[in-house]
């Protein structure tokens, strides 16, 4: 038995990331009471994760971090979220989807992440958020043109089936 979805959305939390921290920590106590036994070194992933998306908040808007969250466990959960290496993984291409610029508090990230950098329009170590959300028009872009959840280049985040 594993939990399959996150079912939390961005508003359940009021943007307020004192709230999504106590409820992940809770919903980590609740996973290792029941699921430790058999999987001990998810926990110490979960935490792992845990810690990250708290040093991000130092960095970067409740808004950004709280849907960063919830999208990774939704994809982790989706993907048999007993494996602790899903917990370990930060993705670049997912992250350079909320860490942004835009979203900054325009203080540095926090080290020990991937690149979190909006990136110049032309930056091809960023990934393209056109192509992950629609699909991007612009002959002229040299971003990555690859799926940010799965890395394949035939399909974008939004069609992506992992």
């Amino acid at each position: 038995m594993h939990f399959t979805s996150a079912n939390a959305k961005i508003t359940d939390y009021k943007n307020d990331v004192s709230r999504w921290n106590e409820g992940f920590a809770n919903y980590m106590a609740v996973w290792g009471l029941l699921f430790g036994a058999t999987h001990p070194e998810t926990v110490t992933a979960m935490a792992v994760f845990h810690a990250y998306i708290i040093r991000q908040q130092a960095a970067f808007t409740a808004a950004a971090c709280i849907d960063y969250a919830i999208t990774r466990m939704t994809h982790i959960l989706a993907a048999r979220g007993e494996d602790p290496e899903l917990w370990y993984e930060i993705p670049a291409g997912t992250t350079s989807l909320f860490f942004t610029v835009t979203t900054s508090k325009g203080t540095r990230p926090a080290s020990g992440g991937a690149t979190t950098r909006k990136g110049a329009p032309n930056d091809s170590t960023v990934t393209c958020l056109n192509f992950n959300r629609s699909g991007c028009a612009k002959s002229s872009c040299m971003r990555r043109h690859e799926c940010s959840k799965c890395g394949n280049k035939s399909h974008g985040e939004k069609d992506c089936k992992r």
